[in-house]
């Protein structure tokens, strides 16, 4: 079983690279799982391991703290029923500067071979997804491929670079959801703590890579600093396109800035959307949004996470009896790092 698999599985994470933008005075945790799709194949699950030998699990692969010294960890598809593993993809973890501006893609191993060129997407298209200075890529997930000019072909593609710039600011982000509603779309976040907080920018983009500044919200804390949760919301009401992509720019009092995480919404006329809903508890989703579903959780209005799962698969997910009837976010994270959240209704 590992055999037929294997192989994709090499392709689409044979080495990747995160470097992560972490403050002085905090610790930055990565989630190693959210970045690799669950295998749909049953009985296989991905395992994380300090070596390559597979000898030192990690001991909570969702709570991983980088540091300035790269560290590597390796994924491996395990079968359970024939007790083996597959070969092990690399992941290299390490602090860099915070804020993240750019990073050269090219000083990285192999990365300034001859012929060899950057991409935003892991299907290059020329004159669209190229790297315009691959020596100074901001954060996003990047693609090499050795390009052959005169036959205007391109190799596979190398493993994806992650480059993620977000940074521990003195704001204590407890989540940041967007969710369609009507013709609109509703962002809602929350902070379980401030500290020399101005603000938040909140910004749309169609693309997840040209962003446009909507809004400012003020924070609500006193000259900054808070020790309670606070709860904030903005509502975009003419977005311009089928699928919208939304982030906040978290900003200090002296300037220092940090990034949300990137939520997304597709209006009502895509083909992305839960079902049955309202339901007594089976949650589906459509073929589309499985596509790239990752780690899954179900969250109340409070922002309180009820149920989460690794994984979802066409025959969904039952939480009946598990929670109380009301209304609310399902959010998906995608392996791409987009999170997706789908308002969802309960019933007794």
């Amino acid at each position: 079983m590992i055999k037929n698999i294997e192989m994709g599985f090499r392709i689409m994470f044979g080495a990747a690279v995160l470097l992560i933008a972490d403050m002085a005075y905090g610790q930055t945790t990565v989630d190693l799982t959210a970045r690799i799709t669950p295998p749909a194949t049953a009985g296989v699950v991905i395992r994380w391991f300090t070596d390559a030998g597979h000898t030192n699990p990690v001991a909570d692969p969702t709570q991983v703290v980088s540091t300035s010294t790269p560290t590597n960890y390796w994924a491996f598809f395990y079968d359970t029923a024939g007790d083996c593993y597959s070969s092990g993809a690399k992941v290299t973890l390490m602090d860099a500067a915070c804020p993240v501006t750019t990073v050269n893609l090219k000083a990285l191993p192999g990365g300034d071979a001859p012929n060899l060129v950057w991409h935003s997407a892991p299907v290059p298209v020329t004159g669209d997804t190229e790297v315009p200075d691959p020596t100074a890529a901001g954060p996003g997930t990047y693609w090499a491929f050795f390009f052959d000019a005169a036959q205007d072909c391109y190799s596979p593609a190398s493993s994806p670079v992650i480059v993620q710039g977000e940074c521990s600011l003195p704001v204590s982000l407890l989540y940041f959801d967007a969710v369609a509603e009507g013709t609109g779309a509703l962002l809602k976040w929350a902070t379980a703590s401030e500290e020399n907080s101005k603000g938040f920018e909140v910004q749309r983009s169609a693309d997840a890579k040209h962003w446009r500044n909507l809004g400012f919200v003020e924070a609500k804390s006193v000259n900054g600093v808070s020790v309670r949760e606070l709860k904030y919301s903005f509502t975009d009401a003419a977005p311009p396109s089928r699928q919208n992509y939304y982030r906040l720019k978290m900003i200090d009092l002296d300037g220092t800035f940090a990034y949300s995480n990137i939520a997304v919404v597709r209006n009502n006329e895509s083909i992305v959307y839960t079902f049955p809903n309202p339901t007594s508890g089976l949650i589906r989703l459509t073929q589309a949004g499985l596509v790239n579903a990752g780690k899954i959780e179900l969250i109340n209005m409070e922002g309180k996470v009820v149920y989460k799962a690794n994984g979802m698969t066409a025959e969904g997910i039952n939480v009946k009896g598990l929670v109380a009837k009301g209304v609310y976010l399902l959010k998906v994270y995608q392996s791409d790092g987009i999170q997706s959240s789908y308002k969802v209704m309960l019933t007794d």
